[in-house]
């Protein structure tokens, strides 16, 4: 979930500050370097292909674009954004829609969201990155930071450290923004966190955002992060004494690890598959109790395929638990996987790409035991206007054991427009 504004956070928040202005005065007063490192590759903070195989969008593409040169090192800042529509129809209603966050009982017309954010090159080796969701449907008031800040952070590469409000590096599918979904949202369990889906005291394995920060590589064939975080932020159980701290290695040997996401153009020339596997642990110790989760993935692509299975499996302790008939102490778990298959066909426009997602999550009573749910989703991709729009079709079943017969499940259809500037 978003962050709030806790003593941690502020101290961060200083850090940066004062980067800025060392950096600025640095450009001022000291004389280029001879020789700028070479870019980062590899996959990065929100699920960066290695640039071996990804175009992003060019600055001069973006919305806003301003430069300006300092003793030969150029600084820029560059607007961006994203605006998603979203019209959804329910083929079946009931409560199970009452639990699963992002369902609905009526057919509805929304603005997904409008993100909005600003990429500023300081240094060849220190970039900062701040973005903000004006308009997110599916996020409960509760667990809205006073900003909307969906990231802020920034990134002393000659360090290869970043710090700020950051994803946490626990999981693959933890590290997809949520612009570049090919399945529209993350995985059930995956966006537990993100939009409260869990109504108990125990906090999710899988958190989303934390202020903190980490030590981070890149690099073609090649992908590690560890990081300490704070706990708490809107919205969550958790208190912000507490201390996350979360790392996860990836290694494709047989070339670049594979690009995870949408608006990446399918890499025809590249005659060999990768194949990459990943790993990752997560501990949280504080006061309200403490919790360890570990995940595995391994993901391949070849041409315009691609395909990923990733497994989340931990256990959170409380000191504390309220049940209707007293106070325990226990251990809680939670469990989560998903199946991802998709292909990219190089027609109509710039690629179609259809997709079958199959994905379980499951908790205990002490998170929201009602929040088990097994998905089934199916999707359409249509990409084109220099493949910065993209037109989807989802179709998905929900399935619910624990919560009443009639409404254990779920069907609907959803039509989304995906603009990126």
């Amino acid at each position: 979930m978003h962050a709030a504004l806790t003593p941690f956070s502020i101290a961060f928040a200083g850090a940066i500050v004062s980067s800025l202005f060392v950096a600025s005065s640095a450009i001022a007063q000291s004389p280029p370097p001879t020789q700028a490192p070479p870019p980062v590759t590899g996959q990065g903070q929100d699920g960066e292909a290695p640039a071996s195989t990804l175009e992003e969008i060019p600055d001069d593409e973006a919305v806003l674009v301003l430069r300006q040169t300092v003793r030969d090192n150029e600084m820029s800042l560059a607007i961006r954004g994203q605006l998603q529509t979203r019209f959804t129809m329910p083929f079946s209603r009931g409560r199970l829609s009452n639990r699963a966050g992002d369902l609905t009982d009526e057919t509805s017309f929304q603005l997904r969201r409008v993100r909005v954010g600003i990429d500023a090159t300081i240094l060849p080796t220190v970039t900062a990155h701040v973005s903000s969701d004006v308009v997110d449907s599916l996020m409960p008031t509760s667990a809205r930071s006073a900003l909307f800040l969906a990231n802020a952070n920034i990134d002393l590469r000659l360090f290869q450290l970043r710090a700020g409000l950051l994803r946490v590096p626990f999981t693959r599918h933890g590290l997809v923004d949520e612009t570049r979904q090919v399945f529209l949202e993350p995985p059930t369990a995956w966006r537990a966190d993100r939009y409260g889906l869990g109504r108990g005291p125990v906090p999710s394995v899988l958190p989303d955002r934390r202020v903190g920060a980490e030590l981070h590589e890149e690099i073609d064939g090649y992908a590690f992060s560890f990081g300490a975080f704070s706990g708490g932020g809107a919205g969550a159980p958790e208190p912000a004494t507490t201390t996350i701290l979360a790392g996860r290695i990836e290694v494709a040997p047989w070339g670049a690890v594979p690009a995870e996401g949408s608006f990446f153009r399918a890499d025809y020339a590249y005659g060999a598959p990768r194949v990459s596997f990943a790993a990752g642990v997560l501990g949280r110790a504080g006061a309200a109790g403490n919790g360890r989760a570990a995940s595995a993935a391994i993901a391949t692509s070849y041409k315009g395929f691609y395909a990923s299975v990733e497994a989340v499996l931990g256990s959170s302790r409380i000191d504390a638990y309220v049940h209707d008939d007293g106070t325990s102490r226990g251990r809680f778990t939670q469990r989560g996987l998903v199946v991802d298959v998709a292909y990219r066909f190089p027609v109509l426009a710039q690629g179609l790409e259809l997709g079958v997602r199959g994905d379980v999550a499951q908790n205990s009573p002490a998170f929201d035991r009602s929040g088990d749910q097994r998905t089934l989703a199916g999707v359409a991709n249509l990409y084109f206007w220099r493949h910065r729009m993209k037109a989807s079709t989802l179709f998905r079943s929900v399935w619910a054991p624990l919560v009443a017969p009639a409404a254990r499940t779920r069907h609907e259809g959803i039509l989304e427009l995906s603009v990126g500037f």
